[in-house]
């Protein structure tokens, strides 16, 4: 499909089959069979998953005493898109563009999990957790629209000065603050290289994400998300960033990088566009949807069992 006649579209999420749904949903041009299948490296070991010894980390907590856990990004440049010849990479993710980050930020360790959701706003925006998908405090919160994320922002940022642990203000990253976190200074397809070893359309029991002294491979995900924290993390300490959830941006959706601004702000062209961007991949989807380049946009009152969201921070 073309990603921009599909900007903008909605799409009655309930009369499509799941695969079909989440291709149509994010615009993504496919021309490979159609498969569910997992994009998560997955520690089955309970060995140490990297070396966080660096990582600087700052804990909020939520109503209840429900912890949220952030990490910080330290400022630095690098190339926003796809490499030249990069394998299974769309055209919706050219120019490649220099993009400098004059500026650190904070960002969720984790995505945000279902326990959280419920200790800040209390009740599901639609359509509840299931055992199917994954069911429990430390899975992702998912059926998740860019408005409910939105809501969520509004009232934990409410909470945080109630509380009085500020000065800090949530938000959803810009796309390029997304990017930047996810590739953690790599310049390959995927922060742990370039290979996912196994082929586009089957991804159950092969390696990737491994890291000296960790054992970490795929497992038949079936479509199911995993509790965060599960998988290997980058350099700067953050997990899942592939796989798991599509994690929802500020921008607005736009059809390849013409324009697009230089310096890791939001690209935002109306208040209300009628498409946001979502990054990162899902549980059930092709790895090459799970890149780093990666990108896809749809509506911001869109709900699926693959969307959730990662929050962003700024002092």
């Amino acid at each position: 499909m073309n990603p921009k006649k599909k900007q903008g579209m909605k799409v009655p999420l309930p009369n499509l089959p799941n695969v079909l749904r989440r291709i149509a949903l994010l615009g993504i041009s496919l021309l490979v069979g159609l498969s569910r299948t997992g994009c998560s490296a997955y520690n089955t070991d309970n060995e140490p998953l990297s070396d966080t010894t660096n990582v600087t980390e700052r804990t909020i907590l939520l109503p209840g005493s429900v912890p949220l856990v952030l990490v910080w990004i330290p400022p630095g440049s690098y190339q926003m898109g796809r490499y030249p010849g990069e394998a299974d990479s769309q055209s919706d993710e050219d120019p490649q563009h220099p993009v400098t980050l004059a500026y650190g930020f904070w960002m969720g360790k984790y995505e945000i999990t279902q326990q959280q959701w419920l200790a800040v706003r209390g009740s599901w925006p639609g359509t509840a957790p299931s055992a199917d998908i994954g069911l429990g405090n430390t899975y992702p919160a998912y059926c998740i629209s860019w408005d409910d994320a939105k809501n969520f922002i509004t009232t934990l940022n409410a909470h945080i000065v109630s509380s009085d642990q500020g000065p800090l203000t949530v938000r959803l990253p810009s796309e390029a603050e997304w990017e930047y976190a996810c590739r953690a200074g790599t310049t390959t397809r995927f922060y742990f290289g370039d290979s996912a070893e196994c082929s586009a359309t089957d991804c159950s029991d092969c390696a990737a994400g491994t890291l000296p002294g960790n054992r970490t491979n795929y497992m038949r995900y079936c479509g199911k998300s995993k509790p965060v924290g599960g998988k290997t993390a980058n350099a700067f300490g953050l997990h899942d960033m592939h796989g798991n959830m599509w994690e929802w941006c500020e921008d607005d959706r736009h059809a390849d990088y013409d324009g697009a601004p230089a310096d890791g702000s939001t690209w935002i062209d109306s208040p209300r566009a009628s498409s946001r961007t979502i990054r990162g991949g899902g549980c059930g989807d092709y790895p090459l949807m799970c890149r780093s380049a990666s990108r896809g946009g749809l509506a911001p009152d869109s709900r699926s069992d693959i969307f959730g969201f990662r929050l962003a921070a700024v002092q």
